[in-house]
């Protein structure tokens, strides 16, 4: 019942899960702008980009380390 009324006010064009926090570019946008950057290479730009991480960990020993699909 609950997803059909979500589905409903997104075909209606409301924002159902509205962002929390002032965005102020995409994360695509951000990876296009900034992918040229090296490492430890400062930009002196100030943006703010949303959204949700999501990751995959091996944990060893003591150490965590963590990869990106």
């Amino acid at each position: 019942m609950r997803l059909h009324h979500i589905q409903q006010l997104k075909q209606a064009g409301e924002v159902v899960y509205p962002h929390k926090y002032h965005v102020s570019i995409s994360l695509r946008d951000f990876i296009d702008k900034y992918s040229h950057l090296k490492n430890e290479e400062i930009n002196e730009d100030v943006v703010s980009v949303a959204g949700k991480i999501q990751f995959n960990f091996i944990h060893i020993k003591q150490n965590i380390y963590f990869y990106f699909p």
